[in-house]
């Protein structure tokens, strides 16, 4: 597939699968925008993918679980790029639960959020 110039939003970029799924987009020449919590590892994945592309990532420090930043990721890669091609839901979350805890409901609908 030819991702030249196309524009792809990773999430949970900052580490791991979502760090080497932007490191390998950036190969392919696509322009990127990487969001996750922590702004110092974007920055080092941005930079990572800079040493093998023209092109440099916008970054955006945002949580997913906050609606309000998920509506800002958007806007802001539309109002830099002026289009968004493709998204890469790669964020994830991590609950600690007791087994004693009956009101899994709200945990339902975190997860719900979440991933949408």
């Amino acid at each position: 597939m030819n991702f030249t110039g196309k524009v792809i939003l990773v999430t949970g970029a900052s580490s791991g699968i979502g760090a080497a799924t932007a490191l390998h987009l950036a190969k392919l020449d696509a322009k990127l925008a990487i969001t996750g919590r922590n702004v110092e590892q974007l920055n080092k994945v941005s930079e990572s993918c800079q040493s093998v592309s023209k092109n440099k990532p916008l970054v955006i420090q945002a949580d997913l679980t906050s609606e309000e930043d998920t509506k800002r990721i958007i806007d802001t890669v539309v109002k830099h790029y002026q289009k968004l091609n493709v998204l890469v839901n790669n964020a994830g979350m991590l609950l600690v639960l007791s087994m004693s805890n009956h009101g899994y409901l709200h945990i339902y609908a975190r997860i719900d959020l979440f991933n949408i």
